[in-house]
């Protein structure tokens, strides 16, 4: 995943050049489909031309200490913090039957800190509020997918439930109010776009005034 930053004069991306200037070797398919999490994954930022190529995540690795897969990094709306997914297994298989430990990490780019902010089975996608106080990501809850809502100040605070039923919830967006949220549910049998208002869930939980 690629992200402009919000001046518009750096790129952000992943990627394991660094371990290898070689691609990866592709996956097992043969017990299904599987997302490959090569732990070589590191967060850069670049100018538009390909130079001034920074590491941005992680960057306080001990010496010898793999990466581990880095990736689905999203700038905030004020372009200051990055969200990021950091996994250290070695696949990633989406599948009921299966939970891998995952980490949902806020990164400040000036000045530079991380922080872990949400670890769960699985995390993935996610997306920043247009305010930048809160992220929505999905996570398995049991044998389903549902949504989640996380203040990104408080990593303590107890996440907001946006879903709860029989089906699978996923690829959340904010409207640009931030009032509501649309995503993919197969509650219904068939994969369907809805979109369902959160206001006054947050409201109930003092995230906004």
């Amino acid at each position: 995943c690629g992200w402009w930053y919000k001046n518009g004069k750096r790129v952000l991306f992943s990627s394991t050049h660094e371990a290898d200037a070689q691609c990866p070797p592709k996956p097992d398919f043969s017990k299904g489909y599987v997302w490959p999490v090569y732990p070589t994954y590191k967060i850069y930022s670049a100018k538009p031309d390909g130079t001034d190529l920074k590491v941005v995540f992680p960057k306080n690795l001990k010496q010898g200490e793999e990466p581990g897969y880095n990736a689905e990094s999203v700038v905030s709306p004020d372009g200051k913090k990055m969200a990021a997914f950091w996994n250290r297994k070695t696949e990633l298989a989406f599948s009921h039957d299966r939970q891998d430990l995952t980490g949902l990490w806020i990164i400040s780019l000036e000045p530079y800190s991380e922080t872990l902010l949400v670890r769960s089975a699985f995390i993935l996608p996610f997306g920043w509020s247009p305010d930048g106080k809160y992220l929505i990501y999905q996570t398995l809850n049991g044998k389903n997918i549902d949504l989640m809502i996380q203040s990104t100040a408080d990593s303590a605070a107890t996440p907001i439930q946006l879903t709860a039923d029989a089906g699978d919830n996923f690829d959340p967006a904010w409207s640009p109010d931030g009032r509501s949220i649309a995503f993919i549910t197969n509650r219904n049998g068939k994969n369907e776009l809805r979109s369902e208002e959160h206001t006054s869930e947050l409201q109930s939980h003092s995230f906004i005034s």
